[in-house]
């Protein structure tokens, strides 16, 4: 499906901030090219598969997924919600971030008001920052959209995670920040490699 063919007035509060625009049918999986890394996900990261981060506000701990979306990456929309606060593409080009081939919508609902876009297999990575409310039947619904249309989806939570209470959607859940010495740790609560790690790159 062609850009042009996407009827974007659908979508409440639309923001597209790239000038171009790649299509890629095939989604490879991501790898960060980061050894640490790349083992604590082993090969979690694939088309139909649900990652959970627990990223709290102020930790640091969004460097970390922004490192597997650079490079000659697919399709990406990132979905961030409405906290007062806008994209500053120099801090992203900073990272390394790829945004020839990433673009953005703002919405505290992503279900409820971009359905068409998880109906379609245009965008081949979905990353949802901080939806203000995600129900366990809209999980589902982005969960057997992504299975079926071959997407990875990020779900990014502003906060840690807890084992205690589970997304059994998701292959992987962890938690990322900077600690005070500030090395980069990852906290993986379901997946291959669980536990604490320090990440180096």
């Amino acid at each position: 499906m062609s850009l042009s063919r996407l009827d974007f007035k659908t979508f409440p509060s639309l923001s597209l901030k790239n000038a171009r625009f790649f299509i890629d049918t095939k989604s490879q999986g991501l790898r960060s090219g980061i050894a640490d890394l790349d083992r604590c996900f082993g090969n979690t990261i694939q088309a139909g598969k649900m990652i959970e981060w627990g990223l709290p506000e102020g930790r640091q701990g969004r460097t970390i997924p922004l490192l597997f979306l650079t490079g000659d990456i697919p399709p990406t929309i990132w979905i961030y919600a409405d906290n007062g606060s806008d994209i500053y593409a120099p801090a992203w080009l900073s990272h390394g971030v790829n945004l020839q081939h990433l673009f953005f919508i703002k919405s505290n609902y992503p279900v409820k008001e971009l359905r068409p876009l998880f109906l379609d297999d245009l965008f081949k990575i979905i990353v949802i920052d901080s939806p203000k409310k995600l129900l366990k039947g809209e999980l589902a619904f982005i969960h057997t959209r992504a299975r079926a249309n071959r997407q990875i989806i990020f779900l990014i939570r502003s906060y840690f995670l807890s084992p205690n209470n589970g997304n059994p959607l998701a292959s992987i859940r962890l938690n990322c920040w900077r600690n005070n010495k500030g090395r980069y740790c990852i906290n993986v609560i379901k997946g291959n490699e669980l536990g604490k790690k320090e990440i180096d790159w």
